[in-house]
């Protein structure tokens, strides 16, 4: 047994070798036949979406993209085992009350000849033609501009009776021959998440922008019902509010084309805001739930997968992600998240999952170039990635990278010392930002150095930090924070937790946010002190630790750095859960999972690591059990 291993990464254009000091080198590998058994699940998508753009005239007439033996083919050397169709309601009923299954149906059948699994992913939201002047569609409408989208409300009332009405005879149509569902919601590409335009190339839809959707009459009916409902009196809701309605149907949200700078501080007007922000997302919370248990009802024992879009969290998208994940899993349906699209966004999703329990699968936006799969396994094996969803283009040409690398792909879920904290309610007075800056530029700089996960204020307040086994949870530029989370993080610091905040002004929260609010201001420390001298700056609480430092974005890479020499000099005092496997700014990822650790080389450069596991002693045999390398010009996963 070593006390330490060191391996020696290689990364060169077109071809790549993993190389151990004491081993030699690994041939490269040339383009096998095909990917063999994986660990995890592979399958693939978008049959018949040429179809459903020919009907609307964003494609040529007669355009298909339906089941072949040909390309069964390609799907079986690369491992796929279902292929997903995405089926429409405004093909299977094109004039109103006939119902024609023939192109869906034609599609199983091919798969099933070849042994390829059948899974649906149904669009609703996308009527059909003879629908567009029918009294039952609701479109979603913009708040500030007025215009409308042709996609059904998800507040329509006739949603949820389509919804109902649609799998009822697609249980009738397919019976057992469908191995999952995708349930999609009525949005974009039927991930969760209002209109952003994204889907305009699919069927036209004049005036699709990002936006707040929510201005239709099922929404804003909603809206006050829901909102006298939580104060109990309109004279409450006004005294909160500031505001002077004088009878239900006076309520509404507030003006989104008003700059923030009011809402931003204490009064009235923040409370206003914050309480359209909460039920804008929570909308698409309970919606999801019930269209759950509506298609439950005619396909009870199917698995089913609900998607995750975006890939960010600006406010006008509704995808608070921890909140959905959270009723993901009241629900017991997995989550799809999109891949690819770089570590913040993808920890945000795989933090919230292993929290609740909720599987955890993930897929590309689009189109992945062969140089950046590594990345996406990287991202996807040091995430638990349960199933990946990719398409067969995307794995075909990189049939010898998935042979060299599959095996890292096992769904085994990762621990990291370190989280960072998402202030909910800050990031609501920011709808401009995807991330909170501040977090999102932190998180940049101290990937390089460590892993780390990502909690948000509801994750805080329903245990994620024991549930995560965090050591040390960093809280970056919190001018508000939810005090439901400040109690449960003191609670946590009680029992030996370290809360390190970053920030310039004193907490404020919505509510009593117990000692760690009135006391991390007077324990303020600069930078260079952290992690050094007799004792760490800061004050005891409990058997933990409350430390304090300034922010200055600027200085995001001395934050990260001073993090990394928390843990460390807490590890060696003792605190072995803040043990870090990598702290040197290398251009190296590392990521630690069960007895192993995964790294990856973003650099260009011939980098020779040292890699120190927590527990001490590693096997000898751990480096051939590491992903090693990103191909062609470097540079971090994008």
């Amino acid at each position: 047994m070593l006390a330490r291993a060191e391996i020696l990464l290689l990364a060169l254009t077109g071809v790549v070798l993993l190389m151990n000091i004491a081993g030699g080198e690994c041939a490269a590998q040339e383009q096998p036949d095909q990917i063999g058994p994986v660990k995890i699940r592979f399958y693939s998508g978008n049959l018949s979406v040429s179809e459903f753009m020919a009907y609307w005239g964003t494609a040529a007439a007669g355009a298909r993209s339906g089941a072949t033996p040909e390309q069964n083919a390609l799907l079986k050397r690369c491992s796929v085992t279902s292929m997903c169709d995405y089926i429409t309601w405004a093909l299977v009923e094109k004039e109103k009350g006939v119902w024609d299954w023939s192109l869906y149906d034609a599609n199983q059948k091919a798969l099933a000849r070849d042994g390829i699994g059948y899974n649906v992913f149904a669009w609703l939201h996308f009527p059909p033609k003879w629908f567009e002047d029918d009294a039952r569609f609701i479109r979603y409408k913009d708040l500030a501009t007025g215009n409308t989208i042709p996609q059904l409300s998800l507040w329509a009332p006739y949603t949820l009776e389509l919804y109902d009405e649609f799998y009822r005879r697609l249980a009738s149509q397919f019976g057992g021959r469908i191995g999952f569902l995708r349930l999609a919601m009525p949005s974009e590409y039927g991930e969760i998440g209002y209109c952003t335009g994204m889907t305009n190339w699919l069927r036209p839809q004049p005036g699709a922008a990002p936006g707040y959707w929510c201005a239709d009459a099922a929404a804003l009916g909603d809206f006050r019902t829901r909102m006298l409902a939580e104060y109990g009196s309109l004279e409450n809701l006004n005294r909160r509010w500031g505001t002077d309605f004088a009878v239900q149907g006076d309520i509404a949200p507030p003006d989104v084309r008003a700059p923030m700078d009011a809402r931003r501080k204490a009064g009235p007007a923040r409370v206003r805001w914050l309480d359209f922000a909460d039920w804008y997302n929570e909308s698409w919370t309970r919606f999801t739930v019930s269209a759950v248990k509506t298609v439950r009802r005619h396909f009870p024992k199917q698995e089913i997968i609900v998607s995750l879009g975006y890939g960010a969290e600006d406010l006008r998208y509704g995808n608070d992600q921890s909140r959905h994940i959270a009723a993901m899993a009241r629900a017991g349906v997995a989550a799809q998240t999109p891949g690819d699209v770089g570590y913040f966004a993808t920890r945000r999703v795989s933090s919230a999952c292993r929290t609740y329990g909720v599987p955890y699968y993930t897929e590309p936006p689009g189109d992945v170039p062969r140089d950046r799969q590594v990345s996406r396994i990287f991202m996807d094996a040091s995430n638990g990635t349960e199933t990946w969803f990719d398409y067969p283009q995307n794995l075909d040409r990189a049939r010898d990278l998935f042979v060299s690398y599959k095996q890292y792909l096992t769904g085994e879920p990762p621990r990291a010392p370190v989280a960072l904290w998402l202030p909910t309610l800050d990031h609501w007075l920011h709808p401009e930002q995807g991330w909170p800056r501040a977090v999102s530029r932190l998180a940049d700089e101290l990937r390089d150095l460590t892993d780390y996960e990502v909690v948000d204020d509801l994750l805080v307040a329903d245990g994620a930090l024991e549930q995560l086994h965090t050591g040390l949870l960093v809280l970056v530029e919190p001018r508000l924070v939810r005090g439901a989370a400040l109690k449960p993080a003191q609670e946590w610091v009680e029992k030996g937790g370290i809360l390190l905040v970053c920030a310039e002004e004193p907490i404020e929260t919505d509510e009593s946010g117990g000692e760690v609010r009135q006391r991390v201001a007077g324990a303020k420390c600069v930078l260079s002190d952290l992690g050094s001298g007799s004792d760490l700056a800061g004050y005891a609480l409990g058997k933990g630790r409350v430390l304090a430092a300034g922010w200055d974005e600027r200085d995001a890479k001395a934050h990260a750095d001073a993090v990394a020499a928390v843990c460390k000099r807490l590890a060696a005092d003792g605190k072995k859960d803040l043990a870090l496997v990598d702290g040197v700014r290398d251009g190296v990822w590392m990521t630690s999972i069960g007895d192993r650790v995964l790294m990856l080389n973003t650099t260009v450069e011939r980098r020779a690591v040292t890699v120190r596991l927590p527990g001490g002693d590693i096997p000898k045999e751990l480096a051939p059990r590491t992903i090693a390398h990103a191909e062609g010009k470097g540079g971090r996963p994008k």
